[in-house]
C-alpha cells in the first residue's frame, strides 16, 4: 500500500539533506514557524485528489497533486 502523497514528499525532502533546508512542514504551518524569519522553511500540502481508473461504476484508483512551498531567508 502506497503512503499518504504528502508524507512521501516530506520524506524526500527530509532524506535529500538539503544544507539550506531547515525543516519541512506539512498541511500547516506552525505559529513558531510563522514568526521564525532566520531559517528556510518548506510547507507540503495536497492540492488534488481526483478519483480514477472507473470500472463498475466506481473509481480504482486516486490521482494525487502535491504542492510545496519554500519560505527562505
Amino acid at each position: 500500500m502506497m503512503d499518504n502523497p504528502v508524507l512521501e514528499v516530506k520524506n524526500i525532502l527530509d532524506q535529500a539533506n538539503y544544507d539550506w533546508l531547515a525543516e519541512s512542514y506539512v498541511n500547516y504551518l506552525p505559529k513558531s514557524a510563522q514568526d521564525d524569519t532566520s531559517r528556510t522553511i518548506a510547507l507540503v500540502t495536497s492540492i488534488r485528489e481526483k478519483p480514477t481508473q472507473y470500472g463498475n461504476n466506481m473509481f480504482n484508483g486516486i490521482e494525487n497533486a502535491v504542492q510545496v512551498q519554500i519560505f527562505f531567508t
